[in-house]
This record gives structure tokens, sequence and C-alpha cells, in this order.
């Protein structure tokens, strides 16, 4: 590696972590089996390869300098994993017990999300808050055991044990707030200065700016440090930041799966929150049977809501372009500001501290934002006005609905130069085909729109709509091709002409009819 990718430049500690090497061995196996993709930076990869050509796979980079960070991750707006930084001895030390035994931290009280379901869901609020003790908090999450993490080594011996269990018990999620809630964002290490003691931010590499943790809130770039803490098998919802950010996992294991800005369309979001949660999360095998990943409860009404065949038919092809990542203590996840995530605790309590920062100039963000998830200013009006066009067209017909709404989403497509990056397409057809493949299942990629998903036969070449509607598949090809094929099919139509002239002129006098 070059000094750039793995530089030795990082800020001195007088320190010395107690395992050397420990977050390089078992977390990068399961990550990354190609040791050329740590520390890789848009300086060794092709165009293919920044633009996906990896995905699944999240980057590692150790030790990086800040120059390395703001060339590599930062600039690429990708992902990555940063290894072997001096974060002091919080990662071996922050167990629930530890941060129980500090005086200042027990006897804080603070809000806790409390709910019935490992699945946590903002949008359909399946919890409720509960205000607690600090010290008390941290008992019930020392007294759980091993929880029902749904990690790859995660072993149940006894089902019934585990369905009684989880019949019967809570799950906890903490998210440090502000102070003053109304007014601030949460300051963690500020508010918590027993526990700036142990640990170190690395704000020097991520954002280039090397303070006392005390004083983290005068920096400009800077915005919140949120403490994390939550049961095992705790799943939080996906959702979004409008703010650069990076995960430091401290105690337990991770589990995170990260979403390119590309596949926003199937993640339904409403605000910034996901409403696809519980075994759907995982994708067609979990849909199967609400009882795999750690959810004992498969006839829930939540699950039963989840697990529809069509109810998020769109969220297939963002699932399948989704990145994972296994994170141990002492991992940093760099994830960048639109990158949508959903986080799971494995097979036990987890401890992290979240911190946020700005990418773009102070001023493009509300001022009242507390929580990094406020879209920048422009965003927002431009999204209001996609509003106001949709309540405009609300009352029209429904091909004038068809034509202009898809009118509108091409040439606002077109006019951001971003047809190629936006992945605008993802309707999973009806239920999947059968083992003949006698019905089609049509490409996420050939549909422009997915709100008119169905069901194609090619044993008939039909095609049904989802309002009943029925058209051939030819005429599908056509309807839903997105306007950058379209010159492609009329060079392809052409060809086909060609050839169908020229062989009626070798062939056609000597045949009959």
């Amino acid at each position: 590696t070059t000094p750039r990718e793995s530089g030795s430049s990082v800020a001195t500690s007088s320190y010395v972590a107690p395992h050397p090497g420990f977050v390089r061995t078992r977390v990068q196996s399961l990550e990354s089996p190609d040791p050329s993709l740590a520390g890789a930076t848009p300086t060794r990869l092709s165009r293919n390869a920044r633009r996906g050509a990896f995905a699944g796979k999240v980057r590692r980079m150790h030790r990086p300098t800040r120059a390395g960070f703001a060339d590599g991750p930062a600039s690429a707006r990708e992902p990555c994993v940063l290894t072997g930084l001096d974060l002091g001895p919080a990662p071996w030390t922050w167990s629930p017990e530890h941060l129980a035994s500090k005086p200042g931290v027990a006897s804080a009280e603070v809000s806790v999300h409390v709910s019935a379901s490992p699945h946590l869901d903002f949008v359909r609020k399946n919890f409720a808050f509960e205000n607690l003790a600090f010290g008390e908090f941290l008992n019930r999450l020392r007294d759980e055991g091993t929880g029902t993490g749904t990690g790859p080594a995660d072993a149940k011996t006894n089902e019934n044990e585990n369905e009684n269990e989880n019949a019967s018990r809570s799950w906890y999620y903490l998210r440090s707030i502000g102070s003053n809630p109304r007014k601030e964002p949460a300051h963690a290490l500020a508010q918590f200065p027993e526990l700036a003691e142990e640990l170190r931010v690395p704000g020097d590499v991520l954002w280039g700016a090397s303070v006392p943790a005390a004083r983290l809130a005068e920096d400009a770039r800077y915005f919140s440090a949120v403490l994390r803490c939550s049961s095992g098998g705790t799943r939080l919802w996906t959702h979004y930041d409008a703010m650069d950010n990076a995960l430091i996992q401290l105690h337990g294991e991770k589990r995170v799966l990260l979403f390119p800005p590309r596949v926003s369309a199937g993640l339904y979001l409403e605000g910034s929150s996901s409403p696809v949660v519980g075994p759907e999360v995982d994708g067609d095998a979990s849909l199967r049977s609400g009882t795999e990943n750690g959810d004992k409860r498969g006839d829930s009404d939540e699950n039963k809501t989840n697990r529809r065949p069509n109810a998020f038919p769109a969220y297939r092809a963002a699932r399948r372009a989704a990145m994972e990542v296994v994170l141990q203590p002492g991992d940093v996840l760099f994830i960048p500001a639109l990158w949508a995530h959903h986080t799971e605790a494995l097979h036990g309590p987890s401890v992290a501290v979240n911190v946020f920062w700005r990418e773009l100039q102070k001023t493009a963000y509300p001022q009242k934002d507390l929580y990094g998830n406020a879209d920048p200013l422009a965003a927002g009006e431009a999204l209001r006005l996609v509003d106001a066009a949709a309540k405009t067209l609300a009352n029209s017909p429904r091909d004038h609905k068809v034509f202009y709404g898809g009118l509108a989403a091409s040439r606002l497509l077109r006019d951001l130069r971003v047809e190629r990056d936006v992945a605008s397409t993802f309707a999973a057809f009806g239920a999947e085909s059968d083992a003949e493949n006698t019905c089609a299942e049509i490409s996420g990629n050939e549909l422009l729109f997915p709100s008119t998903a169905g069901r194609s036969d090619v044993r008939t070449g039909r095609h049904d709509l989802r309002d009943g509607a029925e058209t051939s598949l030819t005429a599908l090809g056509v309807w839903f091709a997105p306007p950058a094929r379209w010159a492609d099919a009329v060079k392809g139509a052409a060809l086909g002409i060609g050839a169908l002239v020229a062989w009626r002129r070798l062939y056609g006098s000597s045949g009959g009819s």
C-alpha cells in the first residue's frame, strides 16, 4: 500500500492498544476476501468499480491519514471501515457494567425506546419512550444475557425456549439527545465528561479538525456526537442522514446494511425513514418465514403486514444493491450523507458513538435541525415543489397522470444529468416466476416507474397491470423503456427492417405469397 492509503501520520497518543491488530481479524475476512480492495481510493479504481462493480463489499482503510481519507472514501462518497485509529481505551472497556460504574453516567436520566419487537419501526411507531436512570438502563442491558442477535454465528439450540422468552421480553434502544433537546443536538462527550476521558474522536482524520472533546460543539464542521446503546438483536429502522457521519463501534458486534443513494426510490421513504422493517429487510428468503432472523413471533400483525408479497415490490432491487458489513469494537464506519442504512446489534448488547459533521457549508442546512436528518435547504424546497406538482395533477385523468408524471420525472432526471446514476426503476412484477419460468419478471433496469407493476406471462405474450388493465409485452417494452434507451430501440428496429427488406429482395420473387 502507498502512504496515502495506510499513512502513518495519525495523531500520537500515550495510549497503547492491549491487543495490536485486534480490529483487523474476523471482520476483514467476512467483508472483503480480495486484499486489493483494502484502502482502495478513486485513483486505483476504474469508473465501473466506483459505480458499484464491487457492490456488497465495504472497503477498509487501516490507519488512514487525513489526506488518504479525504482523497479516498470521502471524495468517492462511499462507505468505508477505518481501522487502527487511536480511539483511546473505550473499544476495550465500554461494557454496560463499566459505563454503569461511573457515577456521572449512572445518575443521568435518559429517554429510552422500549418495544415488544426487536424490529423498531419509526413509521408505525411500534415502541414507547421510557425515562430511566442511565444506570438502570445499563443494568437491563447487562442482565439480558446474549440477547436475540441474528448474525451469521448466532446458534439457537432450543427453539421453544427462545420462543417463550421472546414472547414476554422487551427490547431497548437509547439514542442520546441534547441537554436541551428542543434547542440543541446531542453532544454526548460534553454531556458525559467521564466518557470523554476514555474516547478519542478521530476528528482530525474525519473532517480535519482535532479539538478537545469538551469543545467539539465549537467546531465549524462538527455537528453532533450521539451515544447509542441497544439490546442484542435490536434492529433499527432503515433511515438516511443528511450529513456525513461515522459510527464508532465500542462494545459488541453490529451488522449494518448500507443502501446507495441511487436506490432511494426502492426504500419507500417517509421523511427520512423507511417502512420496510422486520424479516422483509433481508429479502426474499426471510419473506417466506416470519420466524427467521431472530423473530420468533412470525404470525404477529406486524410481520403479516410486512410479508405481503406486493407491499414493497421495488425494495428487492434496492436490497440487491445494498452493502453489508459487521463491525467489531474499534471499527469506525464512515457513512456518507444520503446513504440509507439499517443496523442490528448481534449476539448481545451494543454500545457505539455516532459522530456527525457537515459535508456542505453550515448555511446550507436548516438551523433548527437537531438530528442531522433534515434535508439541505435547496433539497427541501425541491421536494416541496414536487409535492405541489403532484397535487396539481391529482384530479387529472389517469392517462394524463401517466403522461405528465412520466414527462416531469424524465425531464427532471435529464435536466439534472443524472439519468445514468439514478436507479428510478425497481418494480418486482408480482410473484416470482415458477420452476418452468413461464411467468417472466421484468428487469428493474428496464422500467421507468414502479407504480404500474404487474405480472407478465410469456406463454400468452400479455402483461396484467396492477389496476386491472392489460397490454402486450411488446407494448410494455415500448411504454416503459427509459428515454436513454429509445435511441437504441430505434436503431434496433431500423436494423431489423433493413434485414427484412434485404431478405425480401433476395428471396421474395422465388417464394410463394
